[in-house]
């Protein structure tokens, strides 16, 4: 026992390698590295960390046990107890585990639970790792699957249709979907930006004649303007007659000038190297031919407008280039008149063009010919090209090559047409892409299939290798070999060439992994058996064919091609890609186990215990169970030489499962991206619904529009705010929408009579809006400058007039045009009645292209609409209209209706009667059907409907649960039979009920006629709903004993009453918008119960059968029960004899134990039907354990996004001020702002949540949120409600906490504050108060100027919301009200600086400051008689102390104890006093919670006793909950005997489980903090509610075994529970062991069930377990989601920038540079240039921030030194911050950017060039010095230095552009900027 005890203390330096874990895990917070094979390294150190500890302790425990020394044992017992240890920690594997207490509480629970976790743990990162690495290709994929589904529905013409796909295709190929947006590189500095695009755009740049000598400072700005284009086939660069407007650089394919006569004969082709347009830049002018893409093409394109940009900074160059031009135009001019006279008199002007044409292909071919290759690429291969290069037509005239280096002729290869062939003559070379090689490719893979089964099964297993299998064998050889040569005769494309020679092609397939794959497949390894054997046997030769087995790989090949491929369902195809993989990986492993333990095919042991023989059947049996984690089989074998075999398949299994399910939970969680943003989009809308008491009328609103959305188009137009289309070129896009919009067009009057051109242009210009039935489309009053057109559905007009007759608007129909036309307010109201398709075309932009393109058209449109009478009816009305109709009073709120009714007395020769009876009429002879339909159908939107598949559901599971056994389906004189003939009967009422619910047809149009429903339902639904509630046993008699097993498998039919269970839930799953994780477990509980019940029967009835007449002679069974001698269930461990239910339960036992993979035994396989059954409920098994795994992870993948955003950018901000030496004071305010702004809105903007909705339904949200208020208030906004909606749609909200400034003097302001709620302060320049302004009032720039100087300070007094708005246009909106402005200007002439709300009157919020700020404030006690109340301060540190004891101490670990009483009897006087005492706290809780102050929304503290408790009945949940649980049921107990008191005790103390919502009601509430490390915060919530949960079950079993005799193994005697605490500890340990073994899916067989009652308890536990497990598997999932939000959004981001740089084919050192820095700025600033919450802080807030860690930089400066103090403090607000590391540039010599570098940290060195270029530093600038202030203070100064990072430094950039703005209002500031910028010397000027 010493020895144990010395050798286990030696575990602590196991604590060591927790350095190692903390370098993975420093690792994982890194980018950059591949986390899938970080996560391999990192989950087999833990493993193998793991299963060495359990090993240790198993080894130790067993010693101790049996009495045996260490050094005693052998290699056998060493082999056993690793593998032992292995198993049961990885929960793979059968191992015969010990029974030792010891052991269990070791390796059985803490051991397994924590390698559990680490499991977990494996799978979320594996799963995050996939989610980063495919989630920019799903976006795509959802994006063209919308784009597939609009194509079908708008009819698109097939060619326009495949164009489409094709450029979609390309793209991907290509570009892999990634556009080159900008705003993904602004996170580089602009020095090392300047480097990335000079380097992209070198070769255009050299190749151009215009820039090749420029500077190279010009060019790094120039290049920074260069823009990547892929374009497909036909695209057109140049058109003819239109001007160029750019230049070009053609990077990759060919392009094609087109003949000038038909405008479509290619007259030459150019390749990549080929620079056209550069006179473009300077000389405006149209091309004399068109240019097109023969190829699709990579184009760098530098636009003309763009090059005007960078050459305003650059005088002398301008200038230069100015003076190119016109030499070189001059000189064209010289040649072309000469050129012109000389072919006059030579007659052979119309042959000019055509010769100097030929000369130009032919010379540039000539000079593209370097060696034999390029000489063969640029050859004559056509008979009808050779004329080309003839000589003779050639002489006498004259060329000049002076532009030929810019251009580069295409090769004679890329211009082949034949689809198969690149190359004729031998050595042919095939196309890259044809339909010959895809043949190829699927005849290898079908053979590769062929050889994996065949050659492991001859060559590991079957002794004699028929002579068909040699010679099979050796046509596979020759097979591969030719594959190989297939593979070095395909030509290879790459980015910028083709390989079209064996040898190149082969020297890179060398350089590839699978080639060299399939050259060992193909090698005939058997021929050198001589050399690689010692010895010739038979087996070992044949070994040897193994390695064709290699050419399995094309399988995995072939799948990720197809799952590649744009139209693929890849989550199925994943599934069947694992599917295989695990039989494949199966059927090898058993292979090789057969051969391992059958060498020279000679089998000695058995694998399983009482098993006769080995065979590969239970081989396969064995690693199935090992690799699916199933863990149910027979013992193993004892032979130790198994045990290595075993080991190696249990690691592998467990890698497996953690890849394959992650694999698989990835995929469908990127499967289903739209519909997770779309919940989390409705998630935010419905917190800014609570937190703004949104009136509840907008509620239903605002889902059915999303709703809408979705049906429609995924809600892609939410989503990504843009069509299918627009990712299109515009080209394409344009004839795409002119095809499907023109005739529509055409049909409206507005638009009959224009140019075809014009309605391409305003086809490319309109949108596409889907509206829900009864949504507004513009309102009465509204400034509408859309016109709509309705393309389908219909819908009504509102008139302002009472008793105006409704006018309903059909296809077709036009709304405001001549309102737009004009600018007045709409007159009408127009409501939808359906859905409706609504075309909207903004009317500014359509008159930019009537003005353009049509102005004639536009000034007849302008003259007639203006004239017409319409015209001047509009603008009388339109001053009529002040106010609009409220959607409330005007849609009015219908009760859904459930029945449509169609009566028995219907009047004679009415609508209604002709309606119902000619339907019927029609059938003639059958019309008597309509006797046997109801006069009613009913209506799927009901509330009946919804009820009816309630209760149908139920039904459903449970005619699927009771039917399938034989006991229950079977019996005629039991309750069942009745409860059976209910089930039977409501399936058959359901029948006759669904023959009469309404549907909608294909127009979306509701049937409600009962005999069309009936006919819908006879041709869908009908045929699967009677098969599943046919008696088909009725149809078969039988009278033998195989009886009641025929009749209970007749009636397994009734499971297929479950598609109607499996149809409600995906109706609830596609139409509930908000996130739920409950609902997969509500749905598949069910599911799993009907599923096991089901395969647990068969099993059974495979074996058994049943019959109560005949005796049945054996002492296992009941009389009446008859199984095969070798059956599982006669060869059990159960409880004998085995009854009709015990039999039948413990046959759903084995179903449940395998289906959840729960690992309960009892049981071994005796039979190879036994064993058959068992794999294919394995199979199954995998199959449902990872769809309900990937579905909850997908469900739990919907997180609170914007909740993450703020604690990252919290935490950035945090660090940023720490770094900086922020004021404390300032943190805390800046904190205490965003927590109060999280806490009042979530985080979430409104405007930003519903800008994508339409236009009338932000304006009613954002009105019912701020409007009613504003109106109210306001003293000038009174009865125009249009304006004020007008104006909502362009204000952003913002919060500033108590006594913070809005306003300071002097302050150049741009907006126009509007109060919503609070109150400010107006504060004179010396302090003296001048007003308070309340809700409604306007301060700010209130004049109509884009900015002002503002003369007076605004503090609040309290939190205030205000409403912002720039000023121009606030202005701008307020002119289209001419009576409002003129009241707005009369109460501005009193006060410029603030305008006062209306008096007298005040907002709620007004009302709630008065009333809660007469309390008293201070009080802190109240008097009740002889008791004093102390009032409590929140967030106090007693607080957060005690609030820690109640939560763990009372409501954890006392709810533990109260239910180990429970289960243990445990009643000593210590433990009793700790209950109490828990009840005592909670008691105690209550009152300090009652007794503890709040903050209201004003920012005051609320200490009226009263108004505490009034807040917290408020959570009636919690209050009632809490009320309860402090109710002493239990003291009815201390009356009763000693005996009741036992019994009764406990169940009485049952409603103190209550408790338990304060722990999560508590992680509820901190989750929500934005200063907290979130991830570990659930990962405790985790730990505590899912170990509350296995506590609870484990007492629970203990607590039911106490009721039954016999109840489980081993038995459980109450008795001699409560007689020893040891007895107690023992059998709390074996059952906690048991519960958590079924909850890790662990094998175990040392405890387990025997009464029927403890079995169905068993099997409701395996289930529920499974489903926590997963839910648990979920929960560390999304844990981890939330701790690597950020990190994964930096992953794809840089993930983006590295593609399109390899694309760019950037050089490899300045890639490295730009992935170092991109790697640097996570490390030491989490990816963060500037912390975002900083930015959106308040103004002044904002400032003080930068003012207090950057203003000694300006204010010091001798520039800004004698500078007015707040135009320094508004020039500090300005400026950049920027991280720079070693070597990183911070400005280039040369370069022009107009800013000045302050050195806040670091060092920096000044670099100029000597003679030799050669970069020489010339000084040092240390921290607090800065450089380049002469470049800041004029906009064309270059640096005369370059400026580099010596060590990581911190430089704060001020940029002119930024602040000279401030100089207007600062005239003093300004002369002193002036006067001692002219005084101060740079040196490094």
């Amino acid at each position: 026992m010493a020895e144990n005890i010395f050798y286990a203390s030696h575990l602590v330096d196991c604590l060591k390698c927790f350095r190692i874990l903390h370098v993975f895990n420093y690792h994982h917070n890194m980018v950059g590295n591949s986390k899938i094979m970080l996560q391999i390294c990192e989950y087999y150190f833990c493993l193998g960390l793991a299963v060495m500890v359990g090993f240790a302790i198993t080894f130790n425990t067993i010693c101790f046990r049996d009495s045996k020394c260490l050094d005693t044992q052998s290699s056998e017992e060493y082999f056993r107890y690793f593998y032992i240890s292995l198993s049961k920690i990885s929960a793979r594997g059968i191992a015969n585990y010990p029974d030792n207490i010891l052991w269990m509480f070791c390796v059985g629970l803490i051991a397994h639970v924590v390698f559990f976790a680490v499991i977990c743990t494996s799978l979320a990162y594996v799963t995050i790792a996939l989610l980063t690495l495919l989630h920019h290709k799903y976006v795509f994929l959802n994006k063209l699957k919308l784009m597939h589904y609009d194509l079908k529905r708008y009819h698109v013409p097939k060619d326009i249709a495949a164009l489409c796909m094709e450029f979609y295709d390309h793209y991907w190929k290509e570009r892999t979907g990634y556009d080159d947006n900008p705003r993904y590189f602004l996170i580089l500095p602009q020095a090392l930006y300047q480097e990335l695009s000079l380097d992209i755009a070198w070769p255009a740049l050299k190749h151009s004649k215009l820039f090749r000598n420029m500077d190279v400072a010009f060019l790094r700005c120039v290049s920074t303007f260069f823009q990547s284009k892929y374009m497909l086939p036909g695209t057109r660069i140049y058109n003819k007659h239109l001007a160029k407007g750019m230049m070009i650089y053609v990077v990759s394919g060919v392009i094609q000038v087109l003949s000038e006569e038909d405008d479509e004969t290619a007259i030459i082709s150019f390749s990549s190297g080929t620079c056209l347009g550069e006179s473009s830049l300077v000389l405006n002018y149209k091309p004399r031919a068109t240019v097109c893409c023969k190829t699709s093409c990579n184009i760098h394109v530098l636009e003309t407008k763009n090059f005007n940009k960078v050459i305003k900074m650059f005088p002398e160059q301008y200038t230069t280039i100015r003076n190119h031009f016109k030499k070189r135009l001059h000189k064209a001019k010289k040649y072309s008149e000469i050129a012109r006279i000389v072919n006059s008199v030579r007659g052979s002007v119309n042959r000019n063009d055509y010769i100097t044409m030929m000369w130009l292909k032919s010379t540039l071919h000539r000079l593209m010919v370097k060696d034999g290759e390029s000489s063969l690429k640029h050859q004559c291969q056509n008979i009808f090209l050779r004329d080309e290069f003839d000589e003779e037509k050639f002489r006498n005239k004259y060329f000049t090559a002076a532009n030929l280096d810019m251009l580069a002729i295409s090769e004679r290869w890329q211009l082949v047409t034949d689809t198969i062939f690149l190359k004729n003559s031998c050595p042919c070379i095939l196309q890259p892409e044809s339909v010959v090689l895809s043949i190829w490719e699927g005849i290898v893979v079908l053979v590769a299939i062929t050889a994996a089964v065949l050659i492991p099964y001859f060559a590991l297993i079957q002794p004699k290798s028929p002579l068909l299998y040699k010679g099979w064998l050796y046509i596979i050889t020759v097979f591969w070999t030719l594959d190989l040569y297939v593979q070095i005769s395909t030509a290879i494309k790459q980015s910028d060439e083709i390989l079209t020679t064996v040898k190149r092609i082969f020297l890179h397939k060398m350089t590839t992994f699978g080639f060299l794959l399939d050259l060992l497949a193909a090698l005939p390894l058997e021929v050198l058996s001589s050399i690689l054997l010692t010895k010739l046997s038979e087996q070992n030769q044949a070994v040897l064919h193994l390695n064709r087995v290699i050419k399995i790989w094309k399988i995995e090949s072939m799948f990720r091609v197809v799952e590649n491929r744009l139209d693929a369902n890849v989550l199925v195809i994943r599934y069947f890609k694992y599917f295989c993989l695990f039989c494949f990986t199966t059927y090898l492993c058993s292979c090789a186990m057969y051969a391992i333990n059958c060498f020279d095919y000679v089998c000695v042991n058995s694998l399983l215990e009482d098993m006769p023989s080995i065979h590969l059947f239970w081989c396969i049996v064995v690693v199935a169970n090992i690799l699916s984690g199933t863990n149910i089989s027979s013992r193993l074998s004892s032979d130790y030489h198994y045990y290595p075999l075993y080991a190696l398949f249990t690691i592998f299994s467990t890698a497996f499962y953690v890849f394959v399910y992650g694999g698989l939970a990835a995929e469908r969680t990127l499967k289903r991206t739209n519909r997770i943003r779309l919940q989390e989009m409705v998630n935010d809308i419905v917190g800014i619904i609570r937190s703004d008491d949104i009136t509840d009328k907008y509620h239903d609103r605002i889902f059915r529009y999303v709703q809408t959305q979705w049906e429609d188009n995924y809600a892609a137009k939410l989503l990504y705010n843009s069509s299918s289309f627009t990712d299109l070129p515009r080209h394409i896009y344009g004839v795409l929408k002119e095809t499907t919009m023109s005739n529509l067009l055409q049909s409206v009057p507005f638009f009959q009579g224009l140019p075809d051109e014009v309605i391409y242009d305003v086809c490319v210009i309109m949108k596409q809006m889907v509206l829900p039935p009864n949504e507004i489309v513009c309102y009465t009053g509204d400034i509408c400058d859309t016109i709509h057109i309705i393309q389908e559905g219909y819908c009504k007009t509102v008139f302002t007039n009472a008793g105006a007759s409704q006018t309903i608007l059909g296809p077709l129909s036009y709304i405001s045009i001549v309102e737009a036309c004009l600018g007045v307010p709409v007159v009408h109201t127009v409501i939808t009645v359906t859905h409706c398709r609504l075309i909207s075309i903004d009317y500014k932009a359509l008159a930019s292209i009537l003005v353009l393109k049509y102005p004639e058209y536009k000034k007849e449109l302008k003259n007639a609409v203006e004239g017409s009478d319409m015209a001047h009816h509009l603008e009388l009305l339109s001053h009529s209209v002040g106010r609009h109709v409220d959607y409330i009073k005007m849609v009015k709120n219908e009760q859904i209706k459930s029945f449509r009714k169609f009566g028995y007395n219907l009047p004679v020769d009415s609508f209604e009667e002709y309606d119902y009876y000619v339907p019927f009429d029609r059938l003639d002879m059958f019309s008597f059907v309509q006797y046997f339909l109801m006069r009613s159908t009913i209506l799927p939107e009901g509330r009946f409907m919804f009820r009816w598949e309630i209760c149908r559901c139920i039904c459903a599971v449970l005619s699927g649960i009771l039917f399938p056994i034989n006991e229950v389906g079977t019996c005629l004189n039991c309750p069942w039979f009745f409860v059976l003939i209910f089930l039977d009967a409501m399936a058959w009422l359901d029948i006759y009920i669904r023959f009469h619910i309404c549907y909608y047809n294909e127009d979306g149009i509701l049937v409600s006629h009962p005999l069309k429903t009936a006919i819908y339902y006879l041709k869908h639904g009908f045929l699967l709903d009677v098969l599943g509630v046919l008696p088909v046993h009725l149809f078969f008699t039988t009278s033998n004993r195989y009886r009641n097993v025929l009749l209970s498998e007749l009636q397994i039919n009734r499971v297929l009453q479950m598609h109607r269970y499996l149809g409600f839930f995906k109706y609830i799953d596609e139409t509930t918008l908000l996130p739920s994780a409950v609902i997969p477990l509500i749905k598949y509980f069910p599911m799993m119960l009907v599923l096991c019940s089901s395969t647990g029967s068969l099993l059974i009835n495979t074996l058994c059968t049943f019959n109560n007449v005949e005796p049945s002679h054996d002492s296992v069974f009941v009389e009446g029960i008859f199984c095969t001698n070798n059956s599982w269930i006669k060869n059990s461990r159960f409880n004998k004899p085995l009854g009709f239910y015990r039999t039948q339960l413990y046959g759903i036992y084995l179903a449940s134990s395998i289906l959840t993979m729960a690992g309960m035994m009892g049981f071994s396989l005796q039979s190879k039907t036994n064993a058959l059954c068992v794999i294919v409920l394995i199979l199954l098994s995998f199959i449902l354990t990872s769809y309900i795994l990937s579905v909850a992870i997908t469900q739990h993948t919907t997180g609170d996004s914007t909740l993450l955003a703020y604690q990252d950018a919290m935490k950035a901000i945090r660090d940023f001020m720490n770094k900086h030496k922020v004021a404390v004071d300032l943190q805390q305010k800046l904190v205490a702002h965003y927590e109060l702004k999280w806490t009042r809105k979530q985080g979430r903007d409104i405007h930003d949540s519903i800008s994508k909705f339409n236009c009338s339904l932000q304006e009613d949200i954002l009105y019912d949120i701020y409007g009613r208020t504003i109106r109210r208030t306001s003293v000038f906004i009174v009865d125009n409600k249009a304006f004020l909606r007008s104006l909502l749609l362009e204000v952003s909200h913002d919060i500033n906490t108590k006594d913070s400034y809005i306003i300071r003097v002097n302050d150049v302001k741009k907006d126009v504050y509007l109060m919503y709620k609070g109150r400010v302060n107006v504060l004179a320049p010396d302090g003296t108060k001048l007003a308070t302004l309340t809700s409604g009032s306007m301060f700010g720039n209130l004049d109509n100027c884009e900015m002002s100087r503002q003369t007076v300070d605004i503090v609040a007094l309290g939190h205030v919301e205000i409403l912002t708005i720039k000023s121009l246009r606030f202005h701008a909106i307020l002119n289209s009200y001419a009576r409002l402005k003129k009241r707005y200007q009369q109460a501005v002439g009193i006060h410029n600086d603030y305008l006062k709300g209306r008096e007298g009157v005040m907002a709620d919020d007004d009302i709630s400051y008065v009333t809660q700020t007469s309390y008293h404030v201070g009080k802190t006690t109240k008097n009740f008689g002889f008791l004093n109340r102390t009032v409590f301060q929140p967030d106090s540190a007693f607080i957060k102390i005690w609030q820690f004891i109640i939560l763990f101490v009372v409501c954890y670990i006392g709810l533990c104890c109260d239910l180990f009483q429970m289960a243990m009897l445990e009643y000593t006087v210590g433990f009793i006093a700790f209950q109490y005492l828990c009840d005592l706290l909670f008691i105690i809780n209550f009152y300090i919670r009652v007794s503890t102050a709040y903050e209201n929304e004003v920012g005051i503290i609320v200490t009226d006793l009263d108004m505490i408790m009034k807040r917290f009945k408020e959570d009636k949940i919690t209050f009632w909950f809490t009320i309860i649980g402090m109710i002493p049921l239990d003291a009815i107990s201390w009356f009763l005997p000693w005996s009741l008191f036992r019994t009764i005790h406990p169940l009485l103390r049952i409603n103190r489980l209550l408790r338990f919502i304060y722990v999560i009601y508590y992680f509820r509430e901190v989750r929500q903090k934005l200063a907290i490390k979130l991830y570990l915060l659930r990962f405790w919530y985790i730990i505590l509610w899912s170990t509350f949960v296995l506590h609870f079950c484990v007492c629970t079993i203990i607590t039911l075994g106490c009721t039954h005799t016999p109840n489980m193994y081993p038995e459980i005697n109450c008795e001699e529970i409560s007689k020893s605490y040891y007895t107690k500890l023992t059998i709390y340990i074996k059952f906690s062991y048991f519960i958590v073994s079924c909850f890790i899916h662990s094998s175990q067989d040392l405890v387990y069930p025997q009464s029927a009652g403890l079995t169905i308890y068993c099997i409701l536990l395996m289930i529920a377990l499974q489903l926590m497990r997963i839910t648990v598997t979920a929960q560390i999932y999304c844990t981890l989601q939330m701790g690597y939000h950020h990190l994964n959004q930096y992953s794809q981001r840089l993930d983006r920038i590295k593609n399109f740089m390899k694309r760019e084919q950037v050089s490899y050192s300045l890639m490295e540079r730009v992935y170092s820095y991109l790697k640097l700025l996570w490390r030491y600033q989490g990816g963060v240039l500037y912390p975002r919450l900083l930015e959106e802080a308040p103004p002044l807030l904002r400032e003080s921030i930068v003012n207090s860690a950057f203003a000694h930089l300006i204010t010091n400066h001798p520039v800004f030194q004698r500078c007015h103090e707040d135009f320094n403090r508004q020039v500090v607000a300005t400026l950049r911050i920027r991280t720079y590391f070693k070597n990183d540039n911070i400005a280039i010599k040369g370069t022009i950017n107009r800013a000045m570098y302050f050195i806040h940290s670091g060092r920096v060195l000044a670099i100029t060039e000597d003679e030799t270029h050669q970069e020489v530093g010339i000084g040092i600038l240390e921290m607090g010095m800065s450089f380049g202030i002469v470049q800041g203070l004029n906009e064309t100064v270059p640096y005369s230095y370059t400026f580099r990072a010596m060590k990581t430094s911190t430089v704060v950039v001020l940029v002119l552009d930024d602040w000279k703005h401030l100089l207007h209002f600062f005239p003093a500031s300004e002369e002193v900027i002036r006067e001692r910028s002219v005084d101060f010397e740079d040196v490094f000027a």
